[in-house]
């Protein structure tokens, strides 16, 4: 009886070990920008997950140097950091995708009913505000400094994408 149960558990952990080792099985810990990975990583986990049930998948919110500090400290084992360049010596990097901001408004907002927009029609609406801190709101910061916007300009700051959406559905305020 002894015998059967350990050669039963070493079958086991051989199968395991197999899975593992080809990546149907194991656990994968994320961390990346909250807005990417709840819109581009997580769909794409999902269905990853229908392929491999046996993996576990971990992932939470982080921007560039919570992300690459947990990854050096191997709390994680993929980060995603919206960067250009990363001159670091010990770590790989694979662009996903280049970087490019767009603007978003609710439906038949009045900006969509214009042919033609100015950049200073752009600051006649209130706008919705990444996290500071995030890359993205660096990058409206950027923008409506360049439109020198007064910093009343941002109306709402939310660091969830459902949150941006739901303001924005309910209001004229733009978002980056």
């Amino acid at each position: 009886e002894d015998g059967s149960a350990i050669l039963f558990a070493r079958r086991q952990a051989a199968l395991k070990l197999d899975r593992a080792r080809s990546g149907t099985s194991g656990t994968i810990r994320l961390v990346g920008p909250p807005m990417f990975t709840d819109h581009v990583i997580t769909p794409m986990f999902a269905s990853f997950h229908a392929r491999h049930p046996a993996v576990e998948i971990h992932s939470r919110p982080g921007y560039v140097d919570e992300a690459l500090s947990l990854l050096r400290a191997r709390k994680v084992d993929i980060a995603i950091a919206a960067v250009e360049r990363l001159d670091e010596v010990d770590m790989t990097f694979h662009a996903l995708q280049q970087s490019r901001n767009v603007i978003a408004c609710r439906l038949n907002h009045p900006l969509t009913r214009q042919p033609d927009t100015d950049l200073q029609a752009l600051l006649d609406f209130g706008w919705v505000a990444p996290p500071e801190g995030s890359p993205l709101g660096a990058d409206l910061a950027a923008a409506l400094a360049t439109l020198d916007a007064p910093a009343a300009a941002v109306r709402f700051r939310t660091a969830t994408a459902a949150g941006i959406r739901s303001y924005l559905e309910n209001t004229d305020c733009l978002a980056i």
